[in-house]
């Protein structure tokens, strides 16, 4: 309703102070189109709104969802501002696009349906859910019921806390609640929401590439521990997958890692990624605490438009700058092309799959980066992690330019 009348969120523009004051930029728009605008200074409420009608090409459901998740963000950033700490730029279309993909996942639906839900979320469902993607509280101690121990089962991280699925629960019952057979993936009754019901994946965004697999259904008859066990397994099958979709999407990064940049910058000429080259020379132009190298190396990933992907480059970034901490690595004189080294990495760990027999379905590849699924899912330490593949990569790539031992590690 709030589109079909055009109403405007009051205030809108202190909100977006309260994020640009305490050094966070603020993007509107999706990441695939050309019409992502960035907002880097403090701007007036009407500004403001015509910015975000123009970068969601008039889409006034999606614009409203917007400025709400922008004041949102502004409450957040007041009241616990270290949720944002290793984050510099929030960009509303991905955060958009995980909310829909997080409520897919716990929905059980296809992306068009997970859309629907999203638009028909009220204001306070809205903000829990954006809470829960910028806390990371869809992470959490659970109970596996599956060994027992003295205390009566063993503690582990695993994905889907009993906190996010009771709000996901709740979320669930009050859509059954305002529309009657709305949860049917078939189709939907007229009316209700932010406005019209219509396909919003195909019109405004596509999340189909953002879902994950559903956990698996449990078998008649089967027990409530089972059932526990089942949906347990479920999330926890998509755990690296979803969370380095997460963190892609708010912009998150380890702690230091633009000055690390820096450093890394220092001892070669240049980085490329996705096509893009950060140079050597920025290190005489900026220094490594700098703001204004940060928004440069973050500029360089806002062209990479999948939030995973960009998670990926970011461990084969710390891979690299582990190397160059390094008091025997003096200067690499070239450019690293980060992405080929990645892909390199993704080819290492395929050929370890298909060694220990892997499937041909169990390695399928994301059509747009040639990753493989099951690499996107892999923890990032331990001898099948991300890191030790990426690393054997470097290793392999740059063997003729380091020493013979790194940190008192072989090179080979």
């Amino acid at each position: 309703m709030s589109s079909l009348t055009e109403k405007k969120v009051v205030g809108l523009s202190q909100s977006v102070t309260d994020l640009l004051v305490r050094q966070k930029q603020v993007t509107v728009g999706f990441p695939r189109t050309s019409q992502e605008i960035t907002i880097t200074r403090p701007v007036s409420d009407e500004e403001l709104h015509q910015m975000i009608s123009e970068a969601f090409s008039d889409d006034k459901e999606i614009s409203v969802l917007a400025q709400e998740i922008i004041m949102y963000l502004g409450m957040f950033i007041r009241s616990s501002p270290r949720l944002f700490n290793d984050l510099l730029r929030l960009r509303i279309g991905l955060i958009i696009q995980v909310m829909a993909s997080e409520l897919a996942l716990h929905f059980n639906c296809v992306g068009e349906v997970a859309t629907e839900y999203l638009m028909r979320l009220s204001p306070f469902e809205t903000k829990q859910v954006l809470f829960n993607i910028l806390s990371g509280k869809e992470f959490g101690m659970m109970r596996n019921v599956s060994r027992s121990t003295k205390y009566g089962g063993q503690l582990s991280v695993i994905g889907g806390s009993r906190r996010d699925r009771s709000l996901f629960d709740s979320i669930k019952i009050q859509l059954k609640h305002r529309s009657s057979g709305l949860l049917t993936p078939s189709g939907f009754p007229g009316g209700g929401g932010r406005g019209s019901i219509r396909n919003l994946s195909s019109s405004s965004f596509d999340t189909s590439e953002l879902l994950l697999a559903p956990p698996p259904s449990p078998k008649p008859g089967s027990t409530a521990i089972d059932v526990d066990k089942s949906q347990s397994s479920g999330h926890k099958r998509g755990l690296w997958l979803r969370r380095r979709r997460i963190d892609g999407a708010m912009n998150r990064v380890p702690q230091n890692f633009y000055s690390r940049i820096w450093h890394l910058l220092e001892k070669c000429n240049g980085l490329i990624i996705g096509g893009h080259t950060i140079p050597g020379y920025l290190t005489k132009e900026m220094t490594a605490e700098e703001l204004k190298f940060a928004l440069h190396v973050e500029n360089v990933f806002n062209h990479i438009p999948q939030p995973e992907y960009r998670q990926l480059l970011v461990e084969t970034l710390i891979v690299l700058a582990m190397i160059s901490d390094s008091t025997k690595v003096h200067f690499l004189p070239q450019n690293i092309d980060v992405s080929h080294l990645l892909d390199f990495g993704n080819n290492l760990f395929i050929e370890k799959e298909i060694s220990d027999g892997g499937s041909e379905l169990l390695l399928q590849r994301d059509t747009n980066t040639k990753i493989c699924l099951e690499f996107y899912d892999c923890a990032p330490s331990g001898p099948h992690g991300t890191m030790t593949f990426i690393s054997s990569a470097v290793a392999r790539s740059l063997a003729h330019l380091l020493p013979a031992t790194v940190n008192d590690c072989l090179v080979s």
